[in-house]
């Protein structure tokens, strides 16, 4: 399962927070409020870039005591310098933009450079040339022609500006879509058929937004450096907005206009970066300056221009196309308040989406809904069933025959005899409105017997014989999703004096939406709405102490919030139980359920709240820089998983649906009342960073990048009351004698995590500053997500998980444990108490009687993970603007986490649990790429970024960071038989992105000139070879060196023979004669399982075999055209998204443990399904 217990891990934006809840209404007046009251506040926007260099005279020698004054084109607002005893000047703590630098000294004349470029987080250096003569002569030099080679520091990076971020396709106009065009970053942003965002393999939680920068935890699908995608970190005007629960989600994305820069490293040396190793995403808003300057934007999807893909599946499911309906429209404008002084940005972002998706399930019929109405009135069941709302929503129905259902077709039909087909296991017969399977047998509160007495014949599935009544159809569902969106966003700059700044930013972002799901049949009743709130409030204070030392202060608040129970009233019933309607000939696959989807969070009332300072000082002296900085953070996830209250019944088929006689109930229940649990848990944190930086220009070709940081990740700890927290037994009894034992703090405290860092830029002489040689060292550590651990809330007290098995005819209902029923209204909580579930504690704080449950936990020494990170490259200023860029990059991560369940791995003898789940620190990445980056900066209209990298990731679990599934280990006991490549392991890949203005006319002809200018052409390439999968069986089990230890399924196979097909092309992928395993997946692998059933030693290596490669060419095609709007000069653009332009047909990833990768399923080696194909949307927009 993707998605397990408390996880926010829905797609589309929903469900997953309580706390303070802040009524729309009142966004408006706080946004207002708040924009004024930034423009008070002592506190931080982001201001992190910038420029130094070295003065000297046309012969080399440096020039001391010059003054360099630095100037802001859009503010003029300026900075003044003198050059030190080595020529050297700095500036720091300035916005990213352009900006014009003269240099003056007595007995030289004044140099001017302009367009000096300036980007958010990469220094920038720009040595100066002072001509002697008078001071009055004037040298004027295009810092647009200055080298551009990054001779500051070792970073890996790549910078998006507002431009590319307009210009280039970025699906849902979410502008972390692009984060993948920086040099070291994996990840292609694909699409689904549907065009939900795909994971990246075996991935889990919230995933990449479908809701553009509406998504609630936005988890871009990108690997850094071959590291986890939950050590990425996302920093906005300079302070945090990740997510606490998952990590490398940010809570709130920025709209486009709003955007002035994203910076993306991917491998940093400076110790100001710290809580993640992976990608730093530094995105910082716009600014006002000292013209007024708007834009808006109307972009318009409709699915009737979209590409069907042309591939359904292996089973031959029709082909699919994206059916987004979306309307987007957004705007912003900044300008002076005070000129050269205060100034102001707004922004706002609106959309509404109609997103309907499709998928073939079997699912009841009119006519079985009737019968149990008829003949159970009354019941439970019947009531569920007849519910208006219980109906599936049908979008056609599909050619449903027995063999597809994995039943038999009967010859002769002999109504009201189960005994009829003594033989057949699941009889059936094909009727125009679906297969009948049987009928109603016995009585309401009857339970139904497994076989009909003397045959094979499943009375699970027949009841009381075949009735010529259709109980099920195959059907292709519609799954309808709506979603309406709205952000705002304000920033102020002022500039209270020539030594102080002043600036701040808010966000305000509002989701309204629902969706329903197909695995309940698409029925209305599971239409939950999500309706969140996120937000995020920055102010900066910056002010200069002289010449040399400025300080920058920063704070912020981050939000993220919603109330499901709240935002379902009147709309969702949740006094229906879930109820999973299981053994039927096609469980397994396409179970029928009733009720409202089920977990723990559907509904929750959940909140994350982090508040945060940091001040950091610059101070210069000589050529030296030393900055010096802390960092201050608060961390609070409150969640009520109020959905815990709901029961989940299952079934042995449809007929023992219809009596109300479950097999099983899960159920959340206070220990000491039987009845509603307390579900409400605080789990807070707060972090300290500290960190000093040393850079310093050896000579004017030489420049050292030095610092360390010290960081303690508090573990988490339960506001209030103290949770139960398992603690394993001695040695040779670690789960019987196990105990929940009362725990303030999690696992134990981490002081010593240190992380130095190292970096260099050499500029070899005798290559007239045309090539830079770069190199760096760093090391990092990994903030653990609370997704790790907010499954430990049901440990109690007042919250026990139980699992009630198995009510069958010889054992009744447990003894009376199980109480099938209704709530009392549509409150979770209305179920009433079930007095067997009172639960008399022992000395352990666990069940007296001995009943088993399941625990979450974490070993009492967890580690925090860290990373070494480090990189070796050269640069070389080619001709025409251009650079190219070769070197290595790598990385190696220590104490990486897994989830193991503790039963795995010790003597279950007298255990109390079912199931242990503990969180441990002992996994390892490693990664190896080369990187050669050709990069044509923008000139005569053309701009042009090309990455190509042959890399190597390993590790022993990918995605450790949450409770996954799909992250499962095949041999968890022995974790080092584990190493292989990592799930995103890619052997090659190439990126490239453009921006091109075809040249046009400029003749004297106004409308020849109108016409032919301004078209332009812009987009992506991607291609990467196939990522790895791992073969898999439920045949055998793990063999362990403990006896009477849980077993481990499904595992690897013990031997591969060989013969399969290599490549990685469709067709090898795809059924038929030219798949790599055509002869079906027994054929290539041995899965044989010992004759006296012992578990076995995996033979071959973890993801071992490579699927399919993919490749995508996204472009947008645009006409500009100037225009004269409210007395200034503006621009007109029209343009049209192409996503996928050739319509080329991308095979999903396989996934571990599913068809393609179970050895004995018939579709092993076949993809399931095929990404989107191509989509169309068209884009209008003014600027002025």
């Amino acid at each position: 399962m993707g998605c397990i217990r408390t996880q926010r891990c829905n797609t589309s934006g929903g469900p997953p927070m309580r706390w303070f809840p802040l009524s729309l209404r009142r966004v408006p007046t706080l946004f207002s409020g708040a924009v004024l009251l930034i423009a008070t506040l002592s506190a931080q926007a982001q201001f992190n870039a910038q420029l130094t260099g070295t003065v000297t005279d046309t012969t080399g020698a440096v020039v001391a005591g010059a003054t360099v004054k630095l100037t802001d084109d859009a503010t003029h607002v300026s900075h003044t310098a003198v050059s030190s005893a080595q020529g050297f000047y700095s500036f720091h703590e300035l916005p990213p933009g352009s900006f014009s630098v003269e240099a003056a000294a007595k007995g030289f004349k004044t140099t001017t450079l302009s367009n000096v470029v300036l980007v958010s987080n990469v220094p920038r250096n720009m040595d100066v040339k002072l001509e002697v003569g008078s001071a009055a002569q004037t040298v004027t030099v295009n810092g647009n022609e200055a080298p551009i080679l990054q001779t500051a520091d070792a970073s890996i990076s790549g910078t998006l500006d507002s431009e590319q971020l307009q210009k280039i396709p970025a699906y849902g106009r979410d502008p972390y879509e692009l984060l993948r065009l920086t040099p070291g970053m994996t990840g292609d942003s694909s699409r689904a058929g549907n065009g939900q965002a795909v994971f990246l393999p075996n991935g889990a939680g919230p995933g990449q937004s479908n809701s553009g920068i509406f998504q609630t935890e936005n988890q871009i699908q990108i690997s850094a450096n071959g590291q986890r995608i939950g050590d990425n970190n996302y920093l906005l005007d300079g302070v945090s907005v990740n997510s606490l629960t998952h990590g490398g989600a940010a809570v709130v994305t920025p709209n486009v206009e709003a955007v002035g820069q994203i910076t993306v490293l991917t491998s940093a040396y400076s110790a100001e970066y710290g809580r993640n190793s992976g990608a730093q995403i530094l995105t910082v808003t716009k600014s006002g300056s000292n013209q007024f300057h708007g834009s808006g934007s109307f972009t318009y999807d409709e699915p009737g221009l979209n590409a069907f893909n042309d591939y359904g599946g292996p089973a031959g499911q029709p082909t699919v196309r994206v059916q987004n309906k979306e309307r987007d429209w957004a705007g912003g404008l900044g300008g002076p308040i005070y000129k050269n002084k205060l100034f102001f940005f707004l922004s706002f972002e609106g959309f509404k989406a109609n997103n309907p998706t499709y998928a073939s399930q079997w699912v009841d019929t009119p006519e079985f809904r009737s019968l149990l109405g008829s003949q159970r009135a009354g019941g439970i069941s019947a009531g569920i069933a007849t519910r208006s709302g219980e109906v599936p929503r049908i979008n056609a129905v599909l050619d449903g025959t027995c063999a597809l259902a994995n039943a038999t077709q009967v010859a002769t039909v002999v109504t009201g005899d189960p005994a009829a087909y003594p033989t057949t296991q699941y009889p059936c017969n094909a009727l125009p409105g679906g297969l009948d399977f049987g009928s109603p047998y016995g009585n309401l509160g009857s339970y139904l017997p497994a076989t009909v007495t003397g045959t094979s014949t499943s009375q699970y599935s027949i009841g009381g014989g075949l009735d010529n009544i259709p109980d099920v159809e195959y059907a292709q569902l519609i799954e309808p999703a709506h979603s309406r969106g709205k952000q705002w966003n304000g920033r102020i700059d002022y500039y209270l004096t020539p030594h102080d700044q002043i600036a701040g930013s808010a966000y305000f972002t509002k989701l309204d939406s629902y969706s329903t799901g197909t695995a309940t049949g698409s029925r209305p009743d599971n239409d939950v709405p999500f309706k969140p709130l996120n937000s995020a409030i920055t102010a900066i204070y910056i002010h200069t102490f002289g010449a040399n030392t400025v300080n920058e202060l920063r704070a912020n608040g981050t939000r993220f919030a919603d109330n499901g129970i709240k935002d379902s009233e009147g709309t969702v019933n949740w006094g229906i139980p879930y109820d999973n309607l299981q053994t039927q000939s096609f469980d397994g696959t396409n179970d029928i359920n009733f009720g409202p989807g089920t977990s723990t969070t559907t509904p929750s009332i959940l909140a994350e709240n982090t508040y945060e300072a940091r001040d950091m000082v610059t101070h210069t002296f000589g050529s030296h820089t030393l900055k010096a900085g802390f960092e201050y953070r608060i961390e609070q996830d409150n969640d009520n998983l109020s959905g815990a209250a709901r029961p989940t019944y299952a079934f042995e088929g449809m007929w023992a649906f219809a009596n109300d006689t479950p097999i099983y109930e899960a159920i959340y229940a206070d220990p000491t009342t039987g009845g509603v649990p307390n579900t409400a848990r605080y789990l807070w944190d707060h972090y300290y960073g500290a960190f000093v930086q040393h850079d310093w220009k050896v000579s004017s070709n030489l420049t050292l990048n030095t610092g360390i940081r010290w960081e303690y990740f508090e573990p988490l700890y339960s506001h209030g009351e103290d949770i139960n927290y398992p603690v394993l037994g001695p040695a040779g009894s670690e789960l019987a004698d196990a105990a929940l034992v009362p725990h303030h703090h999690l696992w134990n405290s981490q002081f010593d995590n240190w992380s130095p860092r190292f970096g260099f830029a050499y500029t070899p002489p005798g290559q007239n500053g045309k090539m830079v040689v770069r190199g760096g060292f760093g090391m990092a550590y990994n903030r653990l997500p609370v997704a790790l651990f907010n499954n430990a809330a049901e440990d109690g007290p007042g919250y026990f998980n139980y699992s009630l098995c198995c009510a069958t005819t010889s054992s009744a209902v447990t003894g009376g444990n199980i109480v099938y029923e209704t709530g009392s209204s549509s409150s979770p909580f209305s179920y009433a108490a079930n007095p067997s579930l009172i639960t008399a504690l022992n000395a352990r704080n666990l069940p007296a009687s001995g009943a088993t449950i399941e625990v979450y936990g974490a070993q009492a020494n967890l580690k925090t993970p860290y990373s070494y990170v480090y990189s070796l490259e050269v640069q070389r200023e080619l001709p025409w603007e251009m650079v190219m860029t070769v070197g290595y990059q790598g990385s190696t991560g220590r104490h990486y986490t897994r989830l193991v369940n503790q039963n795995f791995l010790y003597d279950n003898t007298n255990t109390p649990f079912y199931a242990s789940y503990f969180a441990q620190s002992d996994s390892n990445q490693y990664y190896n790429g080369l990187n050669a980056h050709l990069s044509k900066r923008m000139k005569y209209g053309f701009q042009l970024d090309a990455i190509y990298t042959y890399s190597k990731a390993m590790d022993q679990v990918s995605n450790g960071d949450q409770a996954d599934a799909s992250a499962n280990q095949t041999d968890p006991a022995n974790n080092r038989t584990e190493l292989g490549p990592s799930d995103y392991d890619l052997r090659h890949r190439v990126t490239v992105s453009g921006l091109w203005t075809i040249p046009g006319t400029h003749g004297g002809n106004g409308f020849i000139n109108a016409l032919t200018n301004g078209w332009q052409v812009n987009g992506i390439y991607t291609y990467h070879t196939g990522f790895p999968f791992t073969p898999v069986t439920y045949e055998l089990h793990g063999l362990s060196s403990v006896t009477n230890t849980s077993e481990v399924t499904p595992v690897r196979p013990l031997a591969y023979y060989g013969g399969a097909k290599t490549g990685c092309s469709n067709a090898l992928f795809e059924p038929g004669a030219g798949n790599a395993f055509a002869a079906g997946g027994s054929a290539y692998f041995d899965i044989t399982p010992p004759a006296n059933g012992a578990g076995t030693n995996p033979g071959i290596g973890r993801n071992s075999f490579r699927g399919p490669c993919y490749q995508d060419t996204d472009m947008s095609f645009a006409k500009e055209q100037k225009i004269r709007w409210l007395g200034s000069n503006g621009m007109l653009r029209f343009q049209a998204n192409f996503y996928n332009l050739f319509n080329i047909t991308n095979l999903t990833p396989f996934v571990f443990s599913t068809n393609a990768t179970t050895v004995e399923s018939t579709e092993f080696g076949q993809a399931q399904s095929a990404d989107s194909g191509r989509v169309i949307e068209f884009l209008g927009r003014i600027r002025f």
